[in-house]
Order: C-alpha cells, then structure tokens, then sequence
C-alpha cells in the first residue's frame, strides 16, 4: 500500500505538472512594443529664390536623410533650375545644393513640429543665350557662354510633418535662405512639400 501510494502522489504531481505547462502555454503572449523608428527620409518637391540671379524662382527636386528622435542630424541635396530674360540674353541657372543638417522636432497632436539649420555649399551652372542668336549669325558676336561658381550657402527652416500609413507622411518646411557671394550676402527663402518615410 505505501508504494501504491506513493506511486499515486508522484503520478498526481505529474498530472499537475503537465497540466501547468499545458495552461502556460495557452496564455496569450504581450506583443512587444513597437521598435523607435531610426531614422527620416524624404523626397520633396523645392521652390526657392534664386541663389545668384536678382530676379526669377528656381524650381526643382529635394531629398533628404537623417536620423530620427527629439534633436537629428542628417544630410540634404537638391537641384533646381531658374531662368531669366532680357533685351540681349536668356541666363538658365541650374543650383545643386548640398547641407548638412542639425534638426530638433516635437509631438504636437497626431504630427510633430520642427525647426532645422542647413550649412554646406551650392553649385551653380549659368548658361548664356543671346538672343535672336540666328538673326546674329556669324557677326563675330559670341552667341553663347556658360559658366561655374560655388558659394557658400544655408538655410533656417520650420515646419510641420504628418503620419499617413505604413511609415509614410507629409512634411511642409520653408524658411530663410543665405548665400555667400563677391558683392556680399544674398538672402531669399526656400520652401518644400515632401513625402516622408519614418523607418
């Protein structure tokens, strides 16, 4: 009778056992929370004065990339183009600007607010038309001319960025521009519509 029952007990604490292990695994199991995004990238469409040219806007294509959280860094390019006429030359300038970027940004209901500083250099390429450039034909007159300058150049920006789906979004940026140049320091604005992706 004592092996019986001690056969008894020893089996019950395995039922038990098993039984334990059986309903644990049944619980559900929390999700993890979601991971913090790492970092921002963005495609933008750019409208902006003119880094050289007095008159005109200068119009093109933005994209960015920087790492995410209350205060980023990260880097920009973008390229556009302005034009200008006049009684005796059509001028084209095409801008490829490069900055590096220090950004600071805050929840504010389902978006978030922000503000960032852009330091680097612009590369400008200036085409020269005459014009009427066919009625001159071969007067000894140049037709045409080109050339390259680089300035130093930055903007400070504000604006507002707001979530989709699937880690996309929508940002508005826009603020003052500078641009450092042999006559002295130009100012104008620069302001961009975006697609963002939060990853």
């Amino acid at each position: 009778m004592p092996r019986l029952s001690s056969f008894a007990i020893v089996l019950c604490l395995v039922f038990v056992g098993v039984a334990s292990v059986r309903v644990a695994s049944a619980q559900p199991v929390e999700a993890d929370a979601p991971a913090a995004p790492r970092f921002i990238a963005d495609l933008a469409f750019l409208s902006s004065l003119p880094a050289a040219l007095e008159t005109g806007q200068s119009l093109g294509v933005a994209a960015g990339w920087r790492t995410a959280g209350t205060v980023g860094w990260g880097v920009r390019a973008s390229w556009s183009q302005a034009a200008e006429h006049s009684l005796l030359w059509a001028v084209t300038q095409s801008e490829t600007r490069v900055r590096g970027l220090v950004s600071v940004d805050a929840a504010a209901g389902r978006g978030r607010i922000g503000a960032r500083v852009l330091l680097g250099g612009t590369a400008i390429y200036e085409s020269r038309q005459r014009a009427q450039a066919g009625r001159l034909g071969d007067s000894g007159r140049s037709l045409a001319d080109s050339a390259w300058a680089f300035l130093p150049g930055g903007e400070v920006q504000v604006g507002v960025t707001l979530p989709l789906a699937l880690g996309l979004g929508v940002s508005v940026f826009g603020g003052p521009s500078l641009h450092g140049a042999d006559a002295g320091v130009k100012t104008g604005w620069a302001g961009e519509l975006a697609l963002v992706w939060v990853r």
